[in-house]
């Protein structure tokens, strides 16, 4: 069985490139362009791993962190960025993010 993996970020172009790249890697992927998506595809179904931009339009990264930790513990969240922030990566780590990427990233970091 295939991993789960749920990509969240507004920028409908670099979703689309990241899908289809982990599909031809193997993996089942969803996307999700904003956390109103995310949520309701995070309540339907449990994910190996989600990848989610800090800064969504209507909330952001943490939100998403915190609503999949809620539902899985085992899930690893990646947050991705293109404004590093130390304190921001910190607080991340501390509420269970497995990784903080800068973007752009290279797909083949992230596997």
């Amino acid at each position: 069985m295939s991993s789960k993996i749920l990509v969240i970020d507004d920028d409908t172009a670099f979703c689309v490139m990241l899908k289809t790249f982990l599909q031809k890697k193997g993996f089942e992927v969803v996307n999700a362009f904003n956390a109103q998506e995310a949520d309701a595809e995070i309540q339907k179904q449990v994910f190996d791993v989600v990848l989610t931009d800090i800064r969504l339009p209507d909330s952001d990264g943490m939100h998403i962190l915190k609503s999949v930790k809620e539902v899985s513990l085992d899930t690893q969240v990646i947050l991705m960025t293109g404004y590093t922030d130390i304190k921001t990566a910190v607080n991340a780590m501390k509420l269970g993010a497995f990784d903080y990427v800068g973007k752009p990233i290279n797909p083949d970091e992230i596997l």
